[in-house]
């Protein structure tokens, strides 16, 4: 038997509020207090490499289609990232743009893999750092180009902040 918890009107509502902004309005209480709390585990989602090319961007090869890394951890992080972008626009997809992967048609968020000598994912994003002050993440935002972010991703716990700020980053796109 699960444990049952009570929760007062504020929290319902907060909580309601979470599921609207991750999409997960027909999700069980559950699974939000997963994401936010980011115990979600995306390895039961992810059968294979294949089934996330599938999941991101049909049935092409993986290599042309999705930044890949020779290195696990930059590979593992690169499965939870990929998986959960492809939930926060429908119509968009990653194009390969010299070293740098750009999600198209908006381009609100790019990645770029370093796995030569370093072990992290760059991830470029649009909105200048100021515009993302108030998310509590652990991310290091830095100014990129005009009107643009980075930041690096060096280990699996810090995608969830990641998805995060890529999600205001595709909210501030549209709504220009």
């Amino acid at each position: 038997m699960t444990p049952t918890i009570r929760v007062d009107n504020d929290v319902m509502r907060r909580l309601q509020e979470e599921a609207v902004s991750r999409r997960l309005v027909f999700g069980t209480p559950n699974q939000v207090l997963r994401r936010v709390l980011g115990i979600d585990h995306l390895e039961d989602e992810v059968e294979s490499r294949d089934s996330l090319v599938a999941h991101v961007q049909g049935n092409r090869q993986a290599s042309e289609q999705v930044p890949l890394s020779h290195k696990p951890e930059v590979q593992a992080i690169l499965d939870q990232l990929l998986l959960r972008m492809s939930k926060i626009s429908t119509h968009c997809t990653l194009k390969k743009e010299g070293q740098r992967w750009v999600m198209r048609p908006n381009n609100f968020v790019a990645l770029m893999v370093a796995d030569k000598r370093e072990s992290h994912v760059t991830v470029t994003v649009y909105g200048e750092p100021h515009l993302f002050s108030d998310m509590k993440t652990a991310l290091d935002m830095k100014k990129d180009r005009a009107s643009y972010s980075r930041f690096e991703i060096n280990d699996k716990s810090q995608v969830h902040d990641a998805i995060a700020v890529i999600q205001r980053a595709y909210e501030l796109k549209t709504e220009r």
